[in-house]
């Protein structure tokens, strides 16, 4: 095979890819494009949620129209414009969601940071980007 075609091919199930769920898009991680080329291409993500890895890990675009720069890195400060995709945990005492510092807590729910579980007593809403500790008392209780 060429490597124009294999090129093409890439291309092809890059976009096809795309369209996967996001459980299903952790177990194919290596599928999808990287930051760096993106960011090489300067590739413009037209919707929201575009699916990419960077350091082994899947993340989304969180707006549309979202062109890939490699000033912005998925991490903390770039939560606005990227979310790291986990794998789906149950909210439960049992199987609390990992808190990443970007995300809408629900109430009810069971979060876990630094080894820390907490319950969320009221939703937020909109994503929260502090440490749940900070949240102590406005959105979440210690367990």
């Amino acid at each position: 095979m060429k490597r124009a075609e294999a090129l093409k091919i890439r291309a092809n199930l890059q976009t096809a890819v795309q369209s996967l769920d996001d459980q299903t898009a952790l177990e194919m991680v290596t599928f999808y494009p990287s930051f760096a080329e993106l960011c090489d291409k300067s590739y413009t993500a037209d919707k929201q949620g575009y699916k990419f890895q960077y350091n082994g890990e899947l993340y989304k675009t969180v707006q549309p129209g979202y062109t890939f720069v490699s000033h912005y890195v998925p991490g903390v400060g770039t939560e606005s414009l990227f979310e790291r995709i986990d794998e789906t945990h149950r909210g439960t005492i049992d199987d609390p969601i990992p808190y990443n510092g970007n995300m809408v807590l629900t109430n009810g729910l069971y979060y876990v940071q630094d080894e820390v579980v907490y319950l969320c007593t009221r939703d937020t809403g909109t994503a929260v980007y502090h440490p749940l500790s900070a949240l102590v008392g406005l959105y979440v209780e210690t367990i």
